[in-house]
């Protein structure tokens, strides 16, 4: 035999060698990545194995349940000859495995686990499947999670319109926005039935001159008329004080959490507006002057989401020293406070699970 065809069958048999080699190795990788929990997916796959077809069968995309309530998950095989090695799912698609299945009490013939979220917001939950060829497969579902506040609903009816009035400074600039914007989460809300909306009209007249039946008969079309902040003597038309706190957040049969900004900030206050409006809760202008008002009404609440009060935000006022001493440090040392912090800078981006803030107040009063 031939020098050269010996080179040749040896250079082959080392290339088989090699091939195996990377194979086995590839697999061993497959099945420690698969226990690890990884979530590279792309580097598990083998050239040309096919993907396992599988879907989130419950619950439905959009699903919407509560904070701290179970959601149930159901995944399906489609068809009878798939053969499934396991499972990861990643409930917030954070990048972060939350269960894999084979794994504790989970078995691999019954992928459906439970879970449940914590915060309020859009979440999207992710299964993916892999086979022994190292075929993945994936579904996901949109959970929609909203807070327990409930609103008193002995406020309000399908028909209920909400009128406010627009007080402006000489220069034309509105003088009463933070009256506005509080109006925004008592007219619109995000709850187990979805989007909530009730009309909210605001109405401005010259100055010296008051608001008449007329002027809200002319708008009302036969709704039920709830006057914020101003009345309407001998109208019979419903009126309620916001800026009274007892009056405020009575409107709420029920609120586990609030939404606090300074009284300084006018951007950062509509941002705030809305934010409270997605998680229906009342929202609170703190200043310098009112903070004791509205400690009270907070003492034994759950959460507090603190919106451009925290130090190096927006506001410039003390209150963004001393807010955590106001709402932790003066209170008993057993009533449990959560504060979460927000920049309103931030939640005018597109990457944060209340990202429907535009979406949920995108049409403009009439």
């Amino acid at each position: 035999m031939k020098k050269g065809a010996i080179d040749l069958s040896v250079r082959f048999i080392v290339i088989i060698v090699l091939v195996l080699s990377f194979l086995i190795v590839g697999l061993g990788f497959i099945d420690k990545s698969f226990q690890e929990g990884a979530l590279k997916f792309e580097q598990h796959i083998i050239s040309g194995a096919p993907g396992p077809p599988i879907e989130i069968a419950n619950p439905d995309d959009g699903h919407i349940v509560a904070v701290l309530e179970e959601v149930k998950f159901q995944m399906n095989l489609l068809g009878p000859s798939v053969k499934m090695e396991g499972y990861w799912w990643d409930f917030e698609d954070d990048g972060i495995i939350d269960l894999r299945i084979p794994n504790g009490n989970y078995d691999i013939s019954n992928p459906n686990p439970t879970t449940f979220y914590t915060e309020p917001g859009d979440y999207i939950a992710k299964v993916r499947g892999i086979n022994k060829q190292g075929g993945l497969g994936e579904d996901s579902v949109k959970i929609r999670v909203f807070t327990n506040n409930i609103k008193d609903e002995s406020k309000y009816s399908d028909n209920s319109v909400f009128f406010i009035e627009v007080k402006t400074k000489l220069d034309g600039t509105v003088d009463n926005w933070e009256d506005l914007f509080m109006a925004i989460p008592i007219t619109r809300w995000f709850g187990n039935s979805g989007d909530i909306s009730h009309k909210l009209i605001a109405i401005t007249k010259p100055p010296g001159e008051s608001i008449t039946k007329s002027d809200v008969d002319a708008k009302l079309n036969g709704g039920k008329a709830i006057l914020l902040n101003f009345d309407i003597a001998g109208s019979g038309f419903e009126s309620i004080d916001i800026n009274n706190p007892e009056k405020y957040l009575g409107l709420w049969d029920n609120y586990q959490s609030v939404v606090i900004t300074p009284s300084d900030n006018e951007d950062g206050g509509l941002i705030a507006a809305l934010f409270a409006a997605y998680y229906n809760a009342p929202l609170i202008f703190l200043d310098n002057g009112n903070e004791q008002d509205y400690r009270d009404q907070m003492v034994g609440q759950k959460k507090v989401y603190a919106i451009d009060v925290k130090d190096g935000g927006t506001s410039t006022t003390p209150l963004s020293q001393n807010v955590n001493n106001l709402l932790v440090n003066s209170w008993s040392g057993s009533i449990y406070v959560f504060i979460k912090h927000y920049d309103s800078q931030e939640l005018k981006g597109s990457n944060n699970k209340v990202n429907r803030l535009v979406e949920l107040h995108s049409e403009p009063s009439t």
